[in-house]
């Protein structure tokens, strides 16, 4: 009977455990497989994340007028982006965002989330730039900042660290002005993931056995003292 509820009790610590246990899973985002228009406005979904600028994004290939070795990057900037334009806002833009007069443009801005709300960390991009140059800052929901620009080097990579960069909901990069398209490339974040619903099931059938096994033990232990 010991042996049972032993069994039992570490079955039901084992299940406890996986239902908290979270794994790291590491994504990076590099664009390659991107065909987008000149100028899309509509919100860009690439796997669990969204990609929702203020005003448009581009898929650019070259930078300072010359080929990048390094393939493709996500760039945004503001022109054409004013309320009621049809060429340069977004009007499903996800981020938060306050209403100007019309005529007004846009700051450019690019909010990063996950589709489903949950929190990641961000781990390093590559700054890109476009014809003219050009910088960005960047914003964690948990108030972490950066800045970059094609002064300090065109290709930069960022690394993050630290709890202002980790588990946050939203990130979102604003450009510095100008309407040259500004943007990133390599973009590396963490995720968490539960374990799979089968797995959980499985346990879950096993502790449910263990628990008959441990009623029969104890009805045969109560018929054989009578």
């Amino acid at each position: 009977m010991k042996t049972v509820l032993h069994a039992l009790l570490a079955a039901i610590l084992t299940l406890a455990a996986m239902c908290q246990q979270v794994s790291a899973a590491v994504i990076n985002f590099d664009f390659e497989n991107l065909t987008g228009s000149e100028n899309p406005t509509a919100n860009l979904v690439i796997g669990d994340f969204v990609f929702s600028a203020r005003c448009h994004f581009h898929v650019n290939t070259q930078y300072m007028g010359v080929p990048s070795p390094f393939g493709k990057s996500l760039t945004f900037d503001n022109s054409g982006c004013y309320e009621g334009s049809t060429f340069g806002y977004n009007k499903d833009y996800l981020g938060k965002s306050e209403l100007l007069p019309d005529g007004v443009y846009y700051p450019g801005l690019m909010y990063v989330a996950r589709v489903d709300g949950a929190s990641f960390s961000l781990k390093s991009l590559m700054f890109t730039a476009g014809l003219d140059g050009g910088a960005y800052s960047l914003s964690s929901s948990k108030g972490g900042t950066a800045y970059a620009d094609y002064y300090s080097d065109l290709y930069q990579t960022l690394e993050f660290h630290g709890p202002l960069w980790t588990n946050v909901d939203w990130l979102v990069f604003e450009t510095s002005g100008g309407d040259d398209p500004v943007g990133f490339d390599n973009l590396s974040v963490v995720t968490r993931a539960v374990p799979e619903p089968g797995t959980v099931s499985l346990f879950g059938i096993a502790l449910i056995a263990l628990a008959s096994r441990a009623r029969k033990a104890r009805r045969h232990r109560t018929t054989a003292l009578k």
